[in-house]
């Protein structure tokens, strides 16, 4: 399991209800594209790239991108 680093403000959503809300709220369509700092493992990157016509999904921490790749 990753460790998330509080010095980056991580904070790693999993539970798909609370997913399902965000992805929800954001009202992203097939016409949108949404722009994801942070995209941490990819849990809410997916769930976005369902419903957005394109998802850019920028991670600093270089770290979680192969964990991030894997799940993409």
């Amino acid at each position: 399991m990753f460790k998330a680093k509080k010095s980056l403000g991580q904070n790693f959503i999993s539970d798909p209800y609370i997913i399902e809300q965000i992805v929800d709220a954001s009202g992203a369509g097939p016409k949108d594209t949404v722009v994801e700092i942070g995209p941490g493992m990819g849990a809410l990157t997916c769930s976005l790239a369902e419903r957005a016509g394109r998802v850019i999904a920028v991670e600093l921490d270089s770290s979680v991108i192969p964990l991030l790749k894997g799940n993409l």
